[in-house]
């Protein structure tokens, strides 16, 4: 097994059996937009729910992955959708809250459903024989030579947090999944990468011991529980306030029919509790918890005030 495959494993043969192709989906699906690569945690956080959510809404539920232009893409096909097509987003609050904060105003034509998660970690990590062998090791490196590493949605707020905090810049290349970094890491294109923790000690599980990936530091408030000799940029920085999270959410878009986004919302908070879900969560690492569009407007609001201490 190369590298890269060892990389995609994890997301791209999960989504094969309820992606849809465009232009296809039946009259009374709902169609879920993902604007993010097959590979990431989201692959399986729809998974979770497709089933029990087609069933409380009494209609197929698909998902279409619509990526490009930084994740702006598959948003604007989302609101560009007719009030009576059944389209819903799913996208981190923290990523839409970047690009109203960059000027970029795609949150004010959106209407939040429900939130999936609770807060996530984010890792900084490198190929376990990597010369970088901690945070000091990578600071000291990147003052004689540029460090390259994959660029994303969330991850682009925690770089420039590094930046802030520190001063370490790195080059950048596109990537638009956790797998893709992966195989950018593993193939020797980038010398770091980033990752959502869980879906990187989930990634260490099924990986060889050549492919496995070694952390430098979290982004949580709290060491990771797997994970209790890495420090979290918060210990490094000396700061509470740059620990990080993201999370899921459901949007649609601020024209679409109400009736059935308030349906949608009614449906996702009526599985909440539905224990078989969360046994699977458990088991994927998915911080799994169904929330309304409430509490999505108050993670908006924590990520308005990571951004205001980052760029303000």
């Amino acid at each position: 097994m190369t590298s890269r495959r060892t990389a995609l494993k994890l997301g791209a043969a999960v989504a094969g059996s309820f992606m849809i192709n465009r232009g296809t989906l039946a009259a009374d699906s709902i169609r879920v937009i993902v604007p993010w690569g097959q590979g990431a945690q989201v692959d399986q956080l729809f998974q979770l729910i497709q089933g029990p959510f087609t069933k409380a809404m009494g209609m197929p539920v698909v998902i279409d992955f619509v990526t490009g232009d930084g994740a702006k893409l598959g948003t604007r096909e989302t609101i560009r959708s007719k009030p009576d097509s059944r389209t819903l987003l799913l996208n981190c609050p923290d990523v839409l809250a970047r690009w109203e904060f960059e000027g970029d105003k795609l949150l004010a034509d959106l209407r939040p459903v429900a939130k999936l998660t609770r807060g996530m970690s984010l890792a900084i990590a490198v190929r376990e024989d990597s010369a970088l062998k901690d945070w000091q090791g990578m600071s000291t490196a990147s003052k004689s030579s540029a460090l390259t590493m994959p660029e994303g949605g969330s991850e682009r707020l925690l770089l420039d947090m590094v930046k802030k905090r520190t001063g370490i810049s790195f080059t950048m290349q596109p990537s638009n999944s956790w797998a893709s970094a992966a195989a950018l890491l593993l193939s020797g294109k980038a010398d770091l990468a980033h990752f959502g923790t869980d879906w990187a000690l989930t990634y260490n599980e099924k990986a060889s011991a050549k492919d496995k990936l070694r952390f430098l530091a979290t982004l949580g408030a709290e060491r990771a529980p797997e994970l209790p000799n890495v420090p979290t940029f918060a210990e490094i920085v000396g700061d509470p306030k740059a620990a990080f999270t993201f999370s899921f959410a459901v949007w649609s878009a601020a024209t679409a029919d109400k009736a059935f986004t308030d349906k949608a919302t009614a449906a996702l908070l009526s599985i909440a509790g539905n224990e078989a879900m969360h046994a699977e969560a458990r088991k994927l690492r998915i911080p799994l918890r169904i929330d309304g569009p409430q509490v999505v407007l108050e993670t908006l609001a924590r990520d308005r005030r990571v951004l205001q201490d980052v760029y303000g």
